[in-house]
């Protein structure tokens, strides 16, 4: 997947991860958490970069009269008494006068709204995240097989990621309990002074 916003990666990690741990025919399946790591550490390195935002199109304007009758607003019913069909009230009103077309634009909105735009796009960063730092070191944690056969450099770069998470969201508490979880055989010096 080619997005440039981080959240989408984060929750595309998210999902392959609870398919893994989840779903009875999927359990086991390397594939998910080597996609769900790829997912992850895509999400980890957008953060901190700009996005663009998503833009809504304009709908396509139909070249009917409007709605059908039997939707018309009590505005638009029809008059009484005409030959064959009738006119709406609307369409007898004439316009007022000095009133504009309501397409008509004053000329200058369209630098306001780029000016708009400019501010918005400066405001549009990917955040740093916890949970894409607590995926990534359940899926790493998941690839080392058991936790006392961690090797010490992935047992470092997963502890890692879970203090970083930590510092991101102190009351995100799942950090706290997973590493832990990890070190209470290792480090339970460490992992008495993290619970």
């Amino acid at each position: 997947m080619a997005s440039a916003r981080a959240e989408v990666h984060e929750h595309l990690g998210l999902a392959l991860l609870d398919m893994y741990e989840h779903h009875p025919a999927e359990r086991g399946a390397a594939h998910l958490l080597q996609q769900a790591e790829e997912s992850f550490r895509r999400s980890l390195l957008l953060e901190g970069q700009p996005f663009q935002p998503l833009k809504d199109e304009e709908p396509v304007k139909s070249k009917t009269q409007g709605p059908p009758p039997a939707l018309r607003s009590p505005q638009q019913a029809l008059v009484p008494g005409g030959r064959g069909r009738g006119k709406t009230e609307k369409a007898l009103r004439p316009p007022a006068k000095g009133s504009k077309p309501s397409g008509a634009s004053t000329g200058d909105g369209k630098e306001r709204r780029q000016e708009e735009a400019d501010k918005t796009q400066e405001k549009l960063v990917n955040a740093r995240s916890a949970s894409a730092r607590i995926g990534l070191a359940k899926v790493l944690t998941e690839k080392g097989g058991d936790p006392t056969a961690i090797p010490p450099d992935a047992l470092a770069s997963i502890t890692s990621l879970y203090e970083e998470s930590i510092e991101i969201s102190p009351r995100d508490f799942e950090a706290y309990f997973k590493i832990g979880e990890l070190l209470e055989l290792k480090d339970p010096k460490k992992a008495a002074a993290i619970y």
